[in-house]
């Protein structure tokens, strides 16, 4: 996850108002945060729930999917970080961890 290869990240976020077609536009253009901008790679609204967006990001500042959407004017209620790179947290438990496989080691440092 070095910032100079900056892997790709999913983000499922919930807003407490509906987002704006034309802010979908502003996040894939480019959202300046911190003075610098940031764009993303990806955006979409959930089709089964109007409050929910999904943000493909390279960027690897903290908390940056959230900050880009606060830049926009909206309330983030949740922020989910579903995948990092080719690894996702599929059947793992909320609050739980687990060791990587040699074998998904070896998939970041390919993706990257």
């Amino acid at each position: 996850t070095h910032l100079v290869t900056g892997t790709k990240q999913l983000f499922h976020l919930e807003l407490k108002s509906k987002i704006a077609p034309e802010h979908i536009q502003s996040l894939l253009s480019g959202v300046v945060v911190d003075g610098k901008s940031i764009r993303a790679e990806a955006a979409s609204i959930d089709e089964k729930n109007p409050f929910a967006l999904g943000l493909e990001l390279r960027s690897q500042r903290s908390r940056i999917a959230k900050r880009m959407l606060e830049q926009l004017g909206y309330v983030v209620l949740k922020v989910d970080r579903v995948r990092i790179g080719p690894l996702t947290k599929k059947d793992l438990p909320r609050g739980y961890f687990r060791e990587l496989q040699p074998a998904e080691l070896n998939l970041l440092r390919m993706s990257s």
